[in-house]
């Protein structure tokens, strides 16, 4: 199941690098932050008011396991932007974001969709802002009599170089 799920992370990254070599720049961002089921985030996603990316919670201490440090959640994940204005950008700053992935340490299959906000404090930077469900899909735990949906949220500080450092003036 790993090694597919790495797969499939390996074939989006490399079909977002392909998909527009010429006028890439400015369409990847790279984030951090925290959140629930991420814990402690690193992220990475491509476009501009549809946006695909992935994302890999780093270890920290689980409430699962007690005294031991494991791995967030692996997830892949897209964005759509539909509403507002932003002074700085073009990219609208409301969100409907949707992630799926696997978390390794503790074996289950999650979803996450949610609504968001972005708040740019730059051309190239901002925060990101959402607040929604999170699924947690395993036999173990749909046995069980507890509901497998609980809250979700996120804050992330992201980076976008937006602006071409060089340009070219006449």
């Amino acid at each position: 199941m790993r090694f597919l799920l790495i797969k499939a992370d390996v074939f989006l990254i490399s079909l977002l690098l392909s998909a527009d070599p010429v006028f890439s720049q400015g369409k990847f961002e790279l984030a951090g932050g925290f959140g629930s089921p991420e814990m402690v985030v690193l992220k990475i996603r491509y476009g501009k008011n549809v946006q695909i990316g992935a994302s890999q919670g780093i270890g920290v201490f689980s409430m699962f396991s007690q005294s031991q440090i494991i791995n967030g959640p692996t997830m892949s994940e897209i964005y759509y932007h539909f509403s507002g204005k932003s002074r700085f950008t073009e990219q609208k700053p409301w969100y409907l974001f949707g992630s799926a992935g696997y978390w390794f340490g503790i074996n289950i299959f999650l979803c996450c969709p949610r609504i968001g906000r972005s708040f740019n404090l730059s051309e190239n930077t901002g925060i990101n802002i959402d607040l929604g469900a999170q699924i947690a899909l395993d036999k173990e735990f749909l046995a069980s009599n507890h509901s497998p949906v609980s809250p979700s949220e996120s804050i992330c500080y992201f980076f976008s170089p937006r602006k071409s450092p060089m340009t070219v003036s006449d």
